[in-house]
């Protein structure tokens, strides 16, 4: 049997829970038809990493000087409400919706799922704080440098984080997906 690597550098999983990928291996996920579930549900981590790239760019901007303190607020409130709204979204529909599922149809993946669960709420506690950060810059009526670099951090941190949680859930997910089990 291939020993399949997880597609994350820093990936929790290891390859013993990747077994599905003999069956389906990642390259080729592309080729699921476009209404195919697995298909919808790579186009939404797709978006939540597009997002967290443009909460970076907002960052990036105002802190190198390409952006004005207004500019820099009103775009970055708007965008971490859609990126976060989107992403606790997406976690529910999991944790309530396809992850129970998966887990009572494939026992052998316990521990990957654990792991996933386990991102879930590191991520929400991650989301909490940056809201509270947020709330901050909501109030802010100067340019406050000194939140701007706690919230480019603490959204650089969490996205690293995102990264690796989206890698590892397809890694798993997409292969149960795809196969229709």
């Amino acid at each position: 049997m291939t020993q399949f690597m997880p597609a994350h550098k820093q990936s929790l999983l290891d390859s013993e829970l990747l077994y599905l990928h003999e069956l389906m291996p990642p390259e080729t996920w592309d080729q699921l038809p476009s209404h195919h579930p697995a298909s919808s549900w790579l186009g939404g981590h797709f978006s939540l990493r597009r997002g967290q790239k443009e909460l970076n760019y907002i960052n990036t901007e105002f802190l190198e000087g390409r952006m004005q303190w207004d500019r820099y607020k009103q775009r970055l409130l708007r965008e971490t409400s859609t990126q976060y709204q989107n992403l606790t979204g997406h976690h529910e529909r999991e944790d309530l919706h396809i992850f129970p599922r998966m887990r009572k149809n494939h026992p052998k993946l316990a521990r990957g799922f654990a792991i996933l669960d386990n991102d879930h709420h590191t991520i929400d506690a991650q989301i909490h704080d940056i809201r509270a950060l947020i709330a901050k810059l909501r109030q802010a009526e100067a340019a406050d440098m000194a939140l701007a670099e706690k919230l480019a951090k603490a959204m650089a941190d969490s996205g690293q984080w995102l990264y690796r949680h989206l890698s590892d859930e397809e890694d798993l997910v997409v292969p149960i997906m795809g196969l229709g089990y």
